[in-house]
């Protein structure tokens, strides 16, 4: 048999979510203010700050439908997505969804694909802190283990596939700018937070793509640079691959470089490679390490 503070528990969210006056009998007036009165207000609080949570998350989505109709979302999602959670923050996940579905918002994909970009945005910033790997550990890996390099992602890296200029709108609205016209484009970006705690995203190009996809589902580098044979030239894979990786290690995107390979000696311990001295020769024909490619120029000094 439930408690009776389970009973009145039930009834207050019965209260709130369907409008259920059970618990008002044991609700006592105060002052001036009647049980019910009191209800309304803590009602009204609490499907405000549902209302808040939304436009706090999605201020694009919110400019972009206008007041009218964030009003009709806000109060429609409200009514089919009950909040699950003590706290907020997981409240909208279904948002994006709920515009591809319902109506009028399904007429019209760009505004589900504008909110799933933003829900994107907060779960980044929100994502898990985990050390990041550097050039300099890179550089540590014996010439030998270099085919086998394994990559795992810095936990806030996702990605964000679009079929529409979602992207371009959110940009337009956070610059407040007019949004572009929505237009069918077919495009991948990449999303992570900086070492700075900063969201950032950029377009991703083919090979890019290909690359993460393949890290991602556990390949190697050697592999890695043989998938890229069905995108690039031949004689330009090696740089783009190379270059890639640096790049992400750059940026911290990158929480851990590791290899199948037990070396004689320990990544950290290990001397780091003379790349002047040192070419890359590995089982993989399309792997070469070109010593310019690891060392950045030095700055002129004035």
């Amino acid at each position: 048999m439930r408690s009776q503070l389970q009973q009145r528990q039930q009834q207050m969210m019965s209260y709130l979510l369907s409008g259920k006056d059970e618990i008002a009998e044991h609700v006592l007036d105060q002052g001036k203010l009647s049980a019910q009165t009191r209800l309304h207000i803590y009602g009204n609080a609490y499907h405000s700050r549902l209302r808040d949570t939304i436009d706090t998350d999605h201020p694009a989505t919110g400019v972009y439908l206008g007041d009218s109709l964030f009003e009709l979302m806000v109060d429609n999602y409200r009514q089919q997505h009950a909040s699950s959670y003590r706290s907020l923050r997981h409240f909208a996940d279904a948002l994006p969804h709920f515009l591809a579905m319902q109506t009028p918002f399904c007429d019209n994909p760009q505004i589900s694909e504008l909110a799933r970009f933003e829900r994107l945005l907060v779960s980044t910033f929100n994502a898990a802190d985990a050390s990041r790997a550097t050039i300099e550990q890179l550089r540590q890996f014996p010439v030998e283990d270099w085919p086998e390099i394994n990559i795992d992602f810095h936990p806030s890296v996702q990605l964000f596939e679009s079929n529409w200029n979602a992207v371009e709108i959110w940009q337009a609205i956070k610059e407040e700018k007019t949004p572009p016209t929505a237009q069918e484009d077919s495009t991948t970006w990449l999303v992570w937070r900086n070492q700075v705690l900063l969201t950032e995203f950029r377009h991703l190009g083919m090979a890019e793509f290909s690359m993460f996809k393949h890290f991602k589902s556990g390949g190697s580098f050697a592999s890695a640079c043989e998938a890229l044979l069905d995108i690039e030239p031949e004689d330009q894979v090696s740089a783009i691959a190379i270059n890639t990786l640096m790049r992400w290690l750059d940026s911290g995107l990158v929480k851990i470089l590791s290899t199948a390979i037990k070396s004689n000696s320990k990544l950290g311990n290990t001397e780091a490679i003379n790349l002047e001295a040192t070419k890359l020769e590995t089982t993989s024909p399309y792997i070469k390490a070109p010593n310019e490619l690891f060392t950045r120029p030095k700055e002129k000094k004035s």
